[in-house]
């Protein structure tokens, strides 16, 4: 895969090598990330880099720096980082990387009136309203709902659990989450559905993994941690599940929900820059560019 072949190296001399380009340079973790911020920075002078990783962008970022190279920034997902057991959270973080409000860019949307539009677009006022009236706020169910799957995920890289959450390939099969969420009564269907599910997943991956009993008890001790939902949940698992929710109660007959990515792109359709300009990683980019005397996002600089 080409991914595989972009060493920070390579993404850092394709940068200067297009030496007629006198912008600035936005790092990015991947290729749906040029879809979602290409359209909030001025493109005349900025250009969007995808270096396939945070890890690959730090190390990128690092390689410009030592050269002398200025023009780059980069925008990653915040994923558990601000969490107060991480260790790795740095306020005072020197380097012109910047992360998401939420745990991840898709997180940020659905946090938005964006998701509201979206809501609107595939469904209608009626259904959403019967739908609040049954299950509540649909944001709050989605976020309900997803929860235990991000506990699942941290517990998973805090202790080493052995498990898998995506296919080795883009193509390839996709977690069920209809096995732990029934799509009948839209109900989480409780940690050992859960867990059985993402175990099955994760088999013949090479990875040790832990007992059942072991897995059950450290996703145990995360939830009673309550940690924020909103550094917690991943945008992936947000698009699946809402997916669930427009097409059984939502009861969506909207021809472009196909899956989770259709879900994905169509929240991504939905967000703009009004929207982006509200968020404290709009804030923070906008006072680096105003330290800089930089321009790239000032088409919404003078919104509150």
């Amino acid at each position: 895969m080409m991914k595989n072949h972009m060493t920070p190296s390579r993404i850092a001399n394709s940068i200067q090598q297009d030496s007629d380009f006198l912008g600035y340079n936005i790092l990015v973790e991947g290729e749906t990330d040029i879809k979602l911020y290409k359209k909030l920075a001025c493109q005349n002078i900025s250009k969007l880099k995808v270096t396939f990783g945070k890890e690959k962008m730090r190390d990128t970022y690092n390689i410009l720096s030592e050269r002398g190279f200025t023009r780059v920034i980069g925008i990653r997902d915040a994923d558990f980082i601000r969490l107060n057991d991480n260790g790795k959270y740095d306020p005072e973080y020197s380097l012109n990387i910047f992360i998401t409000d939420s745990h991840d860019s898709e997180g940020m949307i659905i946090q938005s009136q964006a998701f509201d539009d979206f809501l609107l677009e595939v469904s209608n006022e009626d259904n959403i309203i019967n739908f609040n009236k049954k299950y509540g706020c649909v944001r709050e169910h989605l976020y309900k709902l997803s929860y235990p799957l991000s506990c699942l995920r941290f517990a998973n890289k805090k202790y080493d659990l052995g498990l898998a959450f995506k296919p080795v390939r883009p193509e390839g099969n996709q977690l069920k989450f209809k096995k732990f969420i029934c799509d009948k009564t839209l109900t989480y269907l409780g940690h050992e559905k859960l867990i059985n599910t993402v175990i099955e997943y994760s088999k013949n991956r090479g990875s040790d993994i832990k007992d059942r009993d072991f897995i059950l008890t450290k996703l145990a001790s995360v939830i009673e941690l309550g940690l924020d939902e909103n550094e917690m949940t991943n945008g992936h698992d947000l698009a699946e599940i809402l997916f669930i929710l427009c097409k059984k109660g939502l009861k969506s007959s909207n021809e472009g929900l196909k899956g989770g990515s259709s879900v994905e792109s169509m929240l991504r359709l939905s967000y703009n820059k009004e929207y982006f300009a509200l968020t404290e990683l709009y804030k923070r980019l906008n006072q680096w560019q105003e330290n800089n005397e930089v321009n790239i996002f000032t088409l919404f600089a003078n919104v509150a």
